[in-house]
């Protein structure tokens, strides 16, 4: 079973992850924490503050709360406008303060140049794709699912838009996540974006998805159809009482 950290992911367990900028009230966050919020993704290409000693503090606010750190491009649907050299260094200096990192596939010379620090560190690798106009063929996705494995993702995770009135898109994203169920070995988070894809968000970590993603506070959501945590709590304790 992979793990963030010391928390294990997978067992049939859904867990929930927070996006957080650097403007959060870590006595809010934690309190997420205690009511079933389970790990946070810190978005560091939105930080306001990128230099080495702000990051370890606004990371170290968070005590022991599992986290994954992200600095994605602007062409990856982020805010990163720097160099690959200076994105490096920048995953660099978050390493040593997250349980796992996430970088887009298509990212390919700086994911074979993070990999081997990211197995130094023993953190978790997570490999993105992100599609924001359509979600591809399932025969597509698995190329790509297959291809972050080869590229030593540790967990893939595959996010694609599901235009409205394009139900073949959603079966297509559930169709992958049953993979999971089928074929134990590959780690996968699977979500549908936009407005058609809310169910998505719910229902794929009761199929084998090992995390969901919901957007905290005033920080608003980082990508389309994202719910407020409070809101994704609530749905789990519903549908998932034995494990929220």
């Amino acid at each position: 079973m992979v793990a963030l950290g010391s928390l294990p992911l997978g067992g049939g367990i859904p867990r929930i992850a927070v996006v957080l900028t650097d403007s959060f009230a870590p006595s809010s966050v934690l309190e997420a924490h205690r009511h079933g919020v389970a790990l946070a993704e810190m978005r560091v290409d939105l930080f306001r503050r990128r230099d080495a000693a702000s990051i370890a503090a606004t990371l170290s606010s968070l005590g022991t709360l599992p986290r994954i750190g992200t600095v994605r491009l602007r062409a990856e649907g982020g805010a990163w406008t720097g160099s690959e050299d200076e994105r490096l260094e920048l995953f660099q200096t978050i390493l040593p303060h997250v349980d796992a990192v996430d970088i887009e596939l298509q990212a390919h010379e700086t994911l074979a140049r993070l990999r081997p620090l990211v197995t130094a560190r023993g953190a978790t690798l997570i490999v993105s794709h992100h599609a924001y106009a359509a979600t591809p063929s399932l025969a597509e996705l698995q190329r790509l699912v297959a291809e972050a494995e080869s590229a030593g993702a540790d967990i893939v995770k595959i996010a694609t838009m599901i235009p409205t009135g394009a139900p073949e898109a959603l079966r297509a994203l559930n169709d992958l996540t049953r993979l999971l169920v089928l074929h134990p070995r590959s780690n996968l988070i699977v979500i549908g974006m936009g407005p058609a894809g809310l169910i998505s968000r719910v229902a794929f970590p009761r199929l084998g998805s090992l995390v969901t993603f919901a957007s905290y506070g005033p920080e608003g959501s980082t990508a389309p159809g994202q719910m407020p945590w409070e809101t994704m709590v609530g749905l789990f304790r519903v549908l998932s009482p034995e494990v929220t």
